[in-house]
């Protein structure tokens, strides 16, 4: 990863050089320096650079030192002498730890053993020294490591030590520009950076700078667009190398000359050209982790951090909730401004599915794969594509299940346009819940109603309704959908219900099983086992978030529900355990995505008082026919997603469902089936009585009532051969 170790050690900058170097009066405005290496503490004479470095820079604000933490001792005694001098001449002092992985991997990654071991007691001494005002760690994503960043993430949260993450790209600086093998990522490595970039975004990264670079290197690496982050070195930035090399940025500048030989202001203002070649040819394909403001909208999201932070904290919640009604207004509103400019030409075959993809748990890929299976029994030749919040999530599923036969994945507004263009005789919002929770039932609503512009045929097909609460604007899109569609056939006869009885919808309006029954008693798991030799019960639970799902109780009351609710699930755990201890508790993650809740980072928290538990949540993901073979080979399960029970009734498997709806999806799907004995509820659950009903099961097994799938089926391919086969009308 970085080879500086090769550089001959000819010679290096004197304090005295530097002294001379930074009167030049380039240098009058410099805030900030950033001491890099290398490794800059095997400079014996820092502390005095440093010096120098303050008394020379007038607006200096503070250093930033990064190490590799390989001599421990050696660094920390630095890090003292470095320290001492900044709080004596009123500087910030931040330093930074490079760790690239958790135990054996950061070694690896770094070629030294015991380097891991090493950075932890240099981490150590940061976080307790009077010395140091900041500390951070710094991980460099490579081919070695990209399976292992979630372990540096979760250190770091338990350590309350900020990350910062960053990928590891070809570097003249380094000595790594000729070497590829360590930065080229696989598809499924690539898959699982952009993934892991979403969850800094989402759910831990606040620097608004530092999230739009995340965005901007996800969309980097899955579509390979432009950079869109910003960079203070494309005009305000410069590198002093070793021996007075001088150059604009460290990843792409050639160097204009050595500043111990020539005036620095004048190497900087007359290489004009070489930094506008920079700009227009090496810009925007740099994954490099520099940040700055790039564009108005994260300078926006600045001001308006620094503007909450001035207000008093019970100001903040209702100006969110009105900011945010505001926001749904305006794009409900938007829906009506789609200039359709084609109408459907008469036998178009082309096929739209939408729906919560770009999102999908396990469950959302068995549901388009198993409505991609009914459409191609009832037309064979029709082309079917995807419109998703997150293509490159799609992608992967497309990858993963070749089987659906999908064309093409198209983000929302491309997918608009092609609608609004006539491209689509079919547009359907495939599986999943419309609920008012969730903002984007909107971006659905302006798909549907492109499409009844255009003269395409509209569906609801495989969705459940619900919760629904309020009387906004995302109740409105829901409403206008299901009374809008030319098909409508729901997953339950409750959604039927309240399609007609809540919203009114006047037309025919079916019930059907959810469609990832189909792929899931059509597809042949991988045959051999995943575990064997023991009884297997595998939890499928999700952590229950009360602002979704517990919209009938305060707040208050909603957080005790949940830490109860917590607290049986371990007991639940312990309880097999004492029972029978040859039982292998094995935990699923149907979904690993933030978006919806990534069930192994919940697995992380809820277990982190039971090790051995903790231990078998891989952070790499199970393909979706693994995922498959895992339930295939379980004895018994704990389901608590609502596709974990679809999954554990299509294959026939004694369950325990745990109804987090408190009387929606769940209890729906149980009752239906007939299977409402092997169903609690959430406020109800206890865990040892769980355990001891589940292990009963597999002691003696009592399997659930099958679930007959002949009159669903009939019920969407009749659906699906009435939009296949007429043309629209308004």
């Amino acid at each position: 990863m970085c080879r500086i170790w090769e550089q001959k050690r000819d010679k290096e900058i004197s304090p005295a050089e530097l002294e001379q170097v930074l009167a030049d009066p380039l240098f009058d405005e410099i805030e900030n320096v950033g001491l890099n290496g290398g490794e800059p503490t095997l400079r014996p004479d820092l502390a005095r650079l440093a010096e120098v470095m303050i008394d020379r820079l007038p607006r200096l604000k503070g250093l930033s030192l990064i190490t590799n933490a390989i001599r421990d001792k050696r660094v920390i005694a630095a890090v003292d002498e470095l320290g001492a001098l900044c709080q004596a001449r009123g500087k910030h002092l931040d330093v930074m730890v490079s760790l690239d992985g958790v135990g054996d991997v950061h070694d690896r990654v770094r070629g030294v053993p015991g380097n891991f071991e090493a950075a932890m007691r240099v981490l150590d001494h940061l976080q307790a020294s009077p010395l140091v005002n900041s500390y951070r760690i710094g991980c460099t994503i490579i081919a070695e490591n990209a399976f292992g960043i979630e372990d540096v993430l979760a250190l770091a949260k338990a350590r309350g030590v900020y990350a910062r993450f960053r990928m590891g790209v070809p570097h003249p600086r380094l000595y790594s520009d000729q070497l590829t093998a360590p930065f080229f990522l696989t598809p499924e490595a690539v898959f699982h950076v952009a993934a892991f970039l979403d969850t800094l975004v989402c759910e831990y990264e606040t620097n608004e700078s530092r999230r739009a670079f995340y965005v901007s290197l996800r969309d980097q690496l899955t579509d390979g667009r432009p950079r869109a982050a910003g960079c203070a070195w494309r005009n305000h930035g410069a590198t002093l190398g070793p021996r007075g090399e001088f150059s604009y940025c460290a990843v792409a500048s050639p160097v204009l000359g050595n500043v111990l030989k020539a005036s620095a202001a004048g190497l900087y203002w007359g290489g004009k050209d070489v930094l506008e070649q920079i700009q227009r040819d090496h810009c925007a394909g740099c994954r490099h982790d520099y940040e700055g403001i790039g564009s108005r909208r994260v300078l926006l999201k600045v001001w308006a951090k620094r503007l909450a932070a001035k207000l008093p904290r019970a100001v903040l919640p209702p100006v969110r909730t009105a900011w945010r009604g505001i926001v749904d207004w305006r794009n409900y509103r938007r829906a009506g401004q789609v200039r359709v400019s084609g109408a459907v030409a008469s036998g178009v075959r082309r096929v739209l599915l939408c729906g919560w993809y770009g999102t999908e748990t396990l469950g959302d890929r068995a549901i388009l794969a198993g409505l991609c299976g009914l459409l191609r029994e009832v037309a064979p030749e029709a082309v079917i594509d995807v419109a998703s919040l997150n293509p490159y999530v799609t992608r992967e599923t497309v990858r993963l299940m070749p089987e659906m036969g999908v064309s093409d994945v198209l983000d929302m507004t491309s997918a608009k346009q092609a609608i609004a263009s006539g491209r689509y005789g079919v547009v359907a919002v495939a599986g999943g819940p419309l609920m008012t929770p969730v903002r984007e039932v909107i971006d659905l609503y302006h798909l549907l109603r492109a499409a009844r512009q255009a003269g395409a045929r509209t569906a609801l097909l495989g969705c459940g309704l619900g919760p629904i609460s309020g009387r906004g604007p995302r109740r409105r899109a829901i409403a206008a959908m299901v009374n809008a569609v030319d098909v409508c056939v729901l997953r339950d006869a409750a959604s039927a219900n309240m399609a007609c009885e809540v919203f009114g919808r006047i037309g025919v309006t079916g019930s059907a099983a959810d469609p990832a029954f189909f792929w899931v008693t059509s597809r042949d798991a991988d045959t051999s086992p995943v575990i064997a030799g023991r009884p297997v019960v595998a939890l499928a639970l999700r952590e229950w978030l009360p602002g979704e799902y517990a919209l009938g109780l305060a707040e208050e009351d909603a957080a005790v529900t949940k830490q109860k609710f917590e607290a049986e699930l371990i007991r639940m755990v312990r309880r097999f355990r004492s029972a029978r201890p040859d039982v292998l508790v094995v935990p699923v993650c149907m979904h690993t995505l933030t978006q919806g809740g990534d069930d192994r980072w919940f697995y992380q928290r809820l277990f982190a008082d039971e090790p051995e538990l903790q231990a078998s949540v891989v952070w790499q993901r199970r393909t979706p026919l693994q995922e498959l073979a895992l339930l295939r080979d379980a004895d018994g399960v704990v389901a608590m997603r609502f596709h974990s029970a679809v999954f554990a009734l299509g294959l026939g498997k004694p369950l325990l469902a745990i109804d987090y709806t408190l009387g929606g999806k769940v209890s729906a799907l149980l009752n239906e089936s007939g299977n409402a004995g092997r169903m609690v509820t959430l406020m109800e659950f206890d865990g040892e009585a769980a355990a001891d009903r589940l292990l009963a099961d597999i002691s003696a097994p009592t399997y659930p009532r099958a679930v007959d799938l002949s009159d669903s089926h009939s019920t969407y391919t009749s659906a699906l051969r009435e939009l296949m086969g007429a043309e629209h009308s308004e």
